[in-house]
């Protein structure tokens, strides 16, 4: 009788394997030569097309991207700025942390 007991509460307390198939990504826009964080930089991420602006510190983040969307492209644009493109791959369960350099227009 014991025995079926704890095969029971085994049975019982034993989940499914939950894998966490979503990542973060967060960073910095800076400007090229200086590494002056930039502030009301817009951030697009695809393929999930969302959008962050850089706050006072020039930083963003991403939170809940579908990691199965590998490669990411991140998007970095400001008027007066030279648009800049990085690629990075998604890892699930991890916070990608990238650096967006952005250079003045001339």
């Amino acid at each position: 009788m014991f025995s079926l007991v704890a095969a029971i509460m085994l049975l019982i307390s034993c989940k499914p394997e939950t894998f966490d198939t979503y990542c973060s990504v967060s960073g910095t826009v800076i400007e090229s030569g200086t590494n002056e964080p930039i502030q009301g930089v817009t951030v697009t991420i695809t393929p999930e097309k969302r959008n962050e602006t850089t706050g006072s510190d020039g930083t963003f983040l991403f939170q809940d991207i579908d990691a199965s969307s590998t490669p990411l492209r991140i998007q970095a644009q400001k008027t007066g700025y030279e648009t800049n493109t990085l690629t990075i791959n998604a890892i699930a369960g991890e916070t990608i942390t990238v650096t967006i350099p952005l250079t003045l227009r001339q």
